[in-house]
């Protein structure tokens, strides 16, 4: 066995003692079990001569370290402990008894009902005169308003069928209704298989490039472009070009709009429409109908 490092621990007094020149280092090894050295002895012999003490030499290199030890053998594990009595659970206490209920308060007396006005008398019923001859059917007049309903009187004698009067006109077509509601819409049905994929066609003739913009057609002329521009016909030179077109009402040739006002109607006063107050009366509700969708399927945009 080599022996590459010794250390030598001293305390305090005995560095200060120790002032010899070492001569012979005697190492008694003991027993090294597990890597671990467990007895021996090192004996330092010293010269007669005591000298100064030397300087204090270099550290030598470290030592390999040792290889790790065995782990020792787990103890056994102690018995658990008994456990303890569990409590007796304390009776539960008594329920307290429910306070009485008040008594319902007395409903108020109803009202008497005022009396019933008088229903005035009604008036004798004239005599039936005599039918005159029906003659021809006069214009309709405008419809006049309603008037509260009178007694119904007797019925009187059924007269003589007149001769059918002539078909008149055809109205002005009334304004649509409103859309009705969409219904539900329906379960969306099971996706079909996927039909095979076709061939690809022949690839066709090149395009004329010439006309792939609205410019380039013969009878169109378009000069710096802008957002809103609409195309219009020329008839001085009979081609389409663009400009700015009508944004509101007013700016329409044929309408002139004077300070305009909630409820009033576009009217023709001859030359052009021009804003005016709806009849409040001497109209019914669908001749108004009828004046604004003649007015609208009648303006020039």
């Amino acid at each position: 066995m080599a022996i590459r490092d010794i250390e030598v621990q001293l305390g305090a007094t005995e560095q200060s003692q120790l002032n010899v020149t070492l001569t012979d280092i005697n190492v008694s090894v003991g027993t090294v079990t597990g890597g671990v050295f467990t007895s021996g002895s090192v004996t330092v012999v010293a010269a007669a001569n005591v000298g100064p003490r030397g300087p204090q030499g270099l550290t030598g290199p470290q030592g390999s370290q040792g290889p790790i030890g065995l782990t020792g053998p787990v103890g056994p594990t102690g018995s658990q402990g008994i456990q303890g009595i569990t409590g007796a659970t304390g009776p539960t206490g008594l329920t307290g008894a429910t306070g009485p209920t008040g008594p319902i308060g007395l409903t108020g007396a109803t009202g008497p009902q005022g009396p019933q006005g008088i229903k005035g008398d009604t008036g004798d019923t004239g005599p039936t005169g005599p039918i005159g001859l029906t003659g021809p059917q006069g214009i309709q007049g405008i419809q006049g308003i309603k008037g509260d309903t009178g007694d119904t009187g007797p019925t009187g004698a059924t007269g003589a069928t007149g001769p059918t009067g002539p078909t008149g006109p055809q109205g002005i077509q009334g304004i649509k209704g409103d859309t009705g509601d969409t219904g539900p819409v329906g379960p969306t049905g099971p996706t079909g298989a996927t039909g095979a994929t076709g061939a690809t066609g022949a690839t066709g003739p090149a395009g004329d490039i010439t006309t792939s913009v609205l410019d380039n057609l013969s009878d169109v002329t378009i000069s710096t472009p802008s957002n809103g521009q609409v195309l219009r016909y020329n008839t001085s030179t009979g081609l389409w070009q663009n400009g700015v077109g009508a944004s509101t009402l007013d700016d329409l040739t044929d309408v002139t709009i004077s300070t305009p006002s909630s409820g009033q109607i576009m009217s023709y006063d001859g030359s052009q429409w021009v804003n005016a107050a709806a009849p409040t009366t001497g109209a019914t509700t669908q001749q108004a109908r009828n004046l604004l969708t003649y007015t609208i399927m009648n303006m020039e945009f």
